[in-house]
């Protein structure tokens, strides 16, 4: 017998699963192209939360969170690329999730925030911020 949890969270979870089942294959590829340039740009350690957040770089563009994610990346898992795919995938789960529950309270349909979740989840588009 299945848990009695709302229609809402066991919908939730199968969008969470359908990340991890579309983006799977990516947990194996290996860094490539600029992926070392970018990743370790920022040095490594929690010390350098600040410098992450500095808008004072070289650099033309502020992206707080993405400099966060990077530098979170590369201080737990410095240079296994599975685990950094894992994290990114995980958190593009929770990104989905949260799509979820914006287009629910928006228009207020269950049905419609989750078709709206699970094209966002798969679209060919995200096929960076999954992998």
């Amino acid at each position: 017998m299945l848990p009695n949890l709302p229609r809402s969270a066991w919908l939730v979870f199968v969008l969470i699963f359908l990340c991890l089942f579309t983006y799977q294959c990516s947990l194996n590829n290996e860094f490539m192209m600029d992926d070392f340039a970018v990743l370790f740009a920022i040095p490594k350690g929690f010390e350098n939360i600040p410098k992450a957040l500095d808008f004072t770089d070289t650099t033309m563009y502020y992206r707080p969170v993405s400099n966060l994610m990077r530098l979170f990346s590369s201080t737990l898992f410095p240079t296994d690329p599975f685990y950094f795919h894992a994290f990114g995938l995980i958190l593009f789960s929770i990104h989905v999730a949260l799509i979820f529950c914006l287009v629910r309270a928006l228009f207020k349909n269950t049905y419609v925030a989750f078709a709206a979740a699970a094209l966002y989840a798969v679209h060919p588009i995200n096929g960076v911020a999954g992998n």
